[in-house]
């Protein structure tokens, strides 16, 4: 069996590298054979919407880096949005990437405790 990474992330895609780490580190450790859980809370729902950008073009596109990592990874990673976050920000599960399976706050425990390793940004 694989090894398992879990990253949270509670921030959103631009103004902070947080979400361009969490992606990297994704991507990282599904090239070296990991199974990764990514977890979008919080603000980091956003992160979640194929078609979201910066405003004024001063960042990394995090919505193209996303479809990258998730092509890329095939089965590798699984990308889970709480759905209260989301909902409390006014989005639905249409608004997201097709491969987002919506999740509770108790999935995302269960979540994290079955990964070897979490980190949280």
């Amino acid at each position: 069996m694989a090894d398992r990474l879990g990253i949270v992330l509670r921030h959103g895609p631009y103004g902070r590298i947080h979400a361009a780490e969490a992606l990297r580190h994704a991507g990282g450790a599904v090239a070296k054979g990991w199974e990764v859980t990514l977890i979008l809370t919080g603000d980091g729902v956003y992160s979640g919407l194929p078609h979201q950008c910066s405003s004024d073009g001063a960042w990394t596109n995090l919505a193209g880096a996303m479809r990258t990592l998730l092509e890329k990874s095939g089965s590798g990673i699984r990308l889970c949005v709480d759905e209260q976050s989301l909902a409390e920000r006014g989005l639905g599960r249409a608004d997201l990437f097709g491969e987002c399976r919506l999740v509770t706050m108790d999935e995302v425990a269960k979540l994290m405790t079955e990964s070897r390793q979490v980190l949280i940004f």
